[in-house]
């Protein structure tokens, strides 16, 4: 699920998201770019920021080439940050095949948001570098044209949800399985009926970000056809 930048301060070409405090204690800062600034200083001042805020757990990446980190660990100031993760794109080129035995889309408005904000908060809760939503949120994707959400029913039942965001090559942003349907098989099937889904729209492939750290959601995808397209960037983490 790639990182959606919605409520952020920015301290000198740093990007802390701190949606996620309040409620599980954890704080994502960017490192976007330094621009002749003096990163150490930065970035402490980013994470005091963010523990002054109530940050209990600090998830931290570099997008700047120029900066240089250990890929183990490293520490600024009172911060040891080890390696947490690589965040990676995974893409699929899409195969004919007869497939009959999928859910059925109910796309996502005001009257069901409700429902998709508690069942996708409860299914991303515990998944690594996952921000977890709000009406906010909704807002976003119901008013973007080149995004789509929604629930996956079948026979009356939501199994899930889903967010696809649109472009020469569409991307699964957010795919999920109810936590008490969890391990029966439910991720493939949905899986397919995205795939089917972006088909029957003349789309021939599809990638998707996804945490390395993540195992049971990145093995999923590699048996489903999925292949690695590239890494693009590296997490660190630090508890305090």
């Amino acid at each position: 699920m790639k990182l959606i930048y919605r409520r952020n301060i920015i301290i000198a070409g740093i990007k802390i998201i701190d949606t996620e405090i309040n409620t599980q204690g954890n704080c994502y800062i960017i490192c976007e770019s330094m621009n002749g600034e003096c990163f150490e200083e930065v970035v402490e001042a980013a994470c005091d920021a963010s523990v002054s805020k109530g940050a209990r757990h600090i998830y931290f990446t570099c997008k700047d080439n120029a900066v240089v980190l250990d890929r183990n660990y490293f520490g600024i100031g009172r911060y040891m940050f080890n390696y947490y993760t690589d965040y990676n794109i995974l893409i699929k080129d899409f195969v004919t095949e007869k497939i009959s035995n999928i859910f059925g889309i109910q796309f996502l408005t005001q009257a069901n948001a409700s429902i998709y904000i508690k069942l996708h908060n409860e299914a991303f809760k515990n998944v690594p570098l996952s921000i977890l939503i709000n009406e906010y949120e909704i807002e976003r994707i119901l008013t973007d044209p080149d995004a789509e959400a929604g629930l996956f029913v079948k026979d009356g039942t939501i199994y899930g949800t889903y967010e696809i965001e649109y472009g020469d090559i569409p991307e699964i942003s957010a795919l999920s399985i109810n936590t008490s349907l969890q391990g029966h098989g439910y991720g493939k099937l949905a899986l397919k009926t995205i795939e089917q889904h972006l088909k029957s729209r003349g789309y021939v492939n599809a990638e998707m970000f996804v945490a390395s750290i993540n195992k049971r959601a990145y093995s999923l995808y590699l048996n489903c056809g999925y292949t690695l397209k590239k890494q693009v960037s590296t997490w660190y983490s630090v508890t305090m």
